[in-house]
């Protein structure tokens, strides 16, 4: 349906509100208006057009929260074409990885990342349409404000549809190998729509967007609602808890989306609570535990914490605790689901099970995709009789809130950022002094949760602590890369020979 295409709506809401604001940018303190954004992403739909991208291509983007990612989006959603973000914190060879199973048309990067852009194309095959956009750039690449400025700024027709992917994220796969989960625009369309109607967000709203717009939450939490409805949203491109308390009061942000770790950040500053922070209605949290500290702290300023919980499978926001709840339930409590998504908590055999069971979470509904990228296996074994099974495990009281227990594939969650254990164990395991390593998430004040590896180390050798740094240094991004490691004689082992993951949690997490 046309009308769940982000292009046809954005020049909706410019017909209806051509001056509004509809984002600004808390870098450089630029305001763009509704009417405004539609007019540069027509150019940009033009400029790629004549490059002959369209229906199907896909577009990788490496660039911060910033309004020349809008306009990607828009001109993509325009094209029927998929937009690509590549996560910047990423090791260049973990990028190449993204980049070679998207195999994209065009390449667009802030020239802020002009080292990490050369670094990957150097390896990769040339895409026919490299870009850069403000200050510097690389060789191979050409000016997108240059090729932009002389292209039409209406049209070319709305030819997406709702049906084609428009956006494809990569999250990491059980392996450590990412997969690229493709999200049609329907898909996108009623997530927004979720939030929209479940919290009332309406065209007096003002969201701030610090989570990074190459992670789902950095759509959906709460950037394309509020475009959508008609509001405003301020991009952020580097999280500070200093400036985003000084944003929030100067602009009088209505609401925002914090990770606990951010939150955290913020409650510790000292006379945080000085800011005027009146004119936020509430603050959506999620993808670890929202602690009671956070919780009370807010609740004491009169702003309610929103635990949620989803996935980039479900475009994001499945569950969330409404404001009328926060603060009255534990911090695993996830609430109630959102109105356009089921869920259901299911065994092994994929039968739901009753209140107070344990069970895997699983999703269907309009927002939820049907297929991995390129991997029929793994789709075959997730997307099964019409559900998606998250691996999570949950359980439901009698009143139908949801409570989550853990991450059934041991995934670690650091900052926001979801890690899995084989892929730091198979980096460790390439030092030619190591015998066997495993890494499972501990738990952390700041960051909810740490890596910690447990490394036994080959008979005859010796290794360290700086060695086994210096080892990961290039192979993955800081993120990912232990903070704590741990030598011992020999990890256990169950009698197949594969580690004892059990007792390794039991012993060393």
């Amino acid at each position: 349906m046309l009308q769940q295409n982000f292009a046809y709506l954005l020049e909706r809401r410019a017909f209806l509100h051509p001056s509004d604001t509809a984002v600004v940018d808390a870098d450089t303190g630029c305001r763009y208006s509704y009417g405004e954004l539609v007019r540069r992403s027509c150019r940009l739909a033009h400029a790629l057009k004549d490059r002959g991208i369209g229906r199907g291509d896909r577009i990788c983007c490496l660039t911060k929260n910033s309004v020349e990612y809008i306009d990607l989006f828009m001109a993509a959603a325009r094209l029927g074409a998929m937009l690509c973000p590549v996560n910047y914190r990423l090791a260049v060879v973990e990028m190449r990885k993204i980049v070679e199973d998207a195999e994209p048309a065009a390449f667009v990067f802030d020239a802020e990342f002009s080292d990490s852009a050369k670094a990957l194309l150097e390896g990769l095959p040339v895409p026919g349409t490299v870009w850069s956009f403000g200050e510097g750039g690389v060789s191979r690449a050409r000016s997108l404000e240059s090729d932009t400025r002389a292209c039409p700024d209406s049209g070319p027709p709305v030819d997406g549809g709702s049906d084609p992917p428009l956006l494809m994220l990569f999250t990491a796969g059980s392996t450590g190998r990412p997969k690229g989960v493709p999200l049609k625009q329907s898909n996108l369309f009623f997530s927004a729509f979720n939030w929209i109607v479940d919290l009332g967000i309406n065209r007096s709203d003002y969201t701030l967007t610090v989570l990074p717009l190459f992670h789902i939450g950095g759509h959906i939490l709460w950037t394309l609602p509020h475009l959508l409805i008609g509001a405003k949203v301020l991009l952020l491109r580097r999280f500070d808890p200093e400036r985003t308390l000084q944003l929030i009061e100067r602009e009088k942000i209505t609401n925002t989306y914090l990770i606990p770790a951010m939150a955290k950040m913020v409650i510790a500053l000292p006379g945080w609570k000085d800011h005027d922070l009146r004119s936020v209605r509430f603050i959506g949290s999620g993808g670890e535990a929202v602690s009671d500290s956070i919780t009370n702290a807010f609740r004491e300023i009169g702003i309610p914490i929103l635990n949620s919980y989803g996935l980039t499978e479900t475009s994001d926001g499945t569950t969330t605790i409404r404001p009328y709840d926060a603060g009255g339930k534990p911090a695993n409590c996830i609430g109630k689901p959102l109105p356009f998504v089921e869920m259901k908590i299911v065994d092994s055999g994929g039968k739901e099970v009753g209140p107070g069971e344990e069970g895997q979470i699983a999703h269907r509904g309009p927002s939820v995709v049907d297929a991995y990228w390129r991997r029929p296996e793994e789709t075959a074994r997730t997307f099964r009789d019409g559900w998606f099974h998250t691996g999570d495990i949950a359980k439901r009281d009698e009143d139908g809130y949801v409570y989550f227990l853990g991450r059934k594939d041991d995934m670690i969650v650091t900052g926001g950022e979801n890690v899995y254990p084989a892929e730091v164990e198979e980096a460790i395991l390439r030092h030619p002094n190591v015998a066997d390593a495993a890494v499972l998430g501990v738990p952390d004040e700041k960051w909810g949760q740490t890596i910690k590896a447990v490394i036994s180390v080959k008979g005859g050798e010796r290794l360290g602590r700086e060695e086994i740094d210096r080892h990961l240094e290039e192979r993955l991004s800081g993120f990912k890369r232990p903070r704590i490691i741990e030598f011992v004689a020999q990890l256990p082992k169950i009698g197949s020979g594969k580690l004892d993951r059990a007792l390794i949690r039991k012993s060393y997490g």
